[in-house]
């Protein structure tokens, strides 16, 4: 995900420190670090393969309609 997307830190401190001064006390960016490694934590124990076969079942699950 990161290689495609980038970063998925939602706000520029939690990978730039020195983008604020408020760095060593801001609460905020305590909760963002958190958001930021609880994310990379989903998607890394998800497969490529695992989206796929997902992905899968929930289309042949699902009413078609043609209008």
């Amino acid at each position: 995900m990161q290689v495609l997307e980038g970063s998925l830190s939602p706000v520029e401190c939690v990978d730039n420190p020195n983008y604020c001064n408020q760095v060593p006390v801001c609460s905020s960016r305590d909760v963002w670090t958190k958001m930021k490694l609880e994310m990379e934590k989903v998607l890394s124990s998800i497969t490529l393969q695992e989206l796929t076969d997902s992905q899968k079942t929930k289309r042949s699950s699902s009413l078609h309609y043609c209008i």
